[in-house]
């Protein structure tokens, strides 16, 4: 079954200080915007406890009251806009080259993989196609990202990693272009499946080659299995399935 949601690792009390109006503030959390939401709660808590007759000591403090304005203008365009946004408004290179906007899937149920050539999970990519074979031709679609980060288990060009995906497996689903699904050059479809505070789900990070992510009709992150799981399982059939 796809993973239980996880908490975050920092929790608000270790990134977030009051000051002594009662304002509650960030301080630098690594994660960027992971919290912004629950600032931007405390934060119009605040502002309504000004407006209250009894709100004596924030009214004390003009310098707080400014503060609070000027962080409710950006914090919230911010965390609204990060979770507004979904699968389909990505776009991504093709094996070939090509430009691939993903809003082309708008519709399909779709399974993206991170894929390599060389690793022992390589022989998912026979599963992977016969699942394609079976349900490719409705609505779903499966989508292959190449990437290098686990052992340097992907060393291949794009070219290569073509040849070999058909030479051996026949594989006919799109692949897309060699990328990072983890770390700093993180790409920003998978920094977004991968991160609670882009697709307004779970945290999720990429374990190892062959994890899957599963994607509704509507561009929204619908869960996430461990690499070891097959591509056939009963759990991801059954999803697939669904109507």
């Amino acid at each position: 079954m796809p993973h239980p949601a996880r908490a975050p690792q920092n929790t608000p009390q270790n990134t977030l200080r009051r000051t002594p109006g009662g304002l509650v503030y960030c301080t630098g959390h690594k994660g960027g915007r992971a919290h912004a939401m629950y600032v931007v709660i405390r934060l119009e808590k605040a502002r309504h406890r000004m407006q209250s007759p009894s709100a004596q000591g924030i009214e004390e403090h003009p310098m707080t009251r400014t503060i609070l304005l000027v962080a409710l203008a950006v914090l919230t365009p911010l965390t609204l806009a990060a979770q507004s946004k979904n699968f389909h408004d990505f776009a991504v290179k093709s094996i070939d080259g090509k430009t691939v906007p993903l809003s082309q899937y708008k519709g399909k149920k779709i399974l993206v993989v991170n894929v390599a050539s060389k690793c022992g999970l390589t022989p998912q990519y026979k599963q992977l196609q016969a699942l394609y074979d079976k349900y490719g031709k409705g609505d779903f679609v499966i989508l292959g990202f190449p990437a290098n980060d686990f052992a340097g288990q992907e060393p291949g060009t794009d070219g290569e990693i073509a040849q070999f995906c058909s030479v051996n497996y026949g594989v006919t689903f799109p692949m897309m272009s060699k990328i990072s699904v983890k770390g700093e050059d993180i790409a920003p479809v998978y920094r977004w499946l991968t991160r609670k505070d882009e697709n307004g789900r779970q945290d999720a990070d990429v374990t190892w080659n062959f994890q899957k992510f599963l994607i509704d009709e509507n561009g929204g992150w619908a869960g996430t299995f461990e690499p070891k799981t097959p591509p056939d399982a009963p759990e991801i059939v059954s999803w697939i399935e669904q109507r």
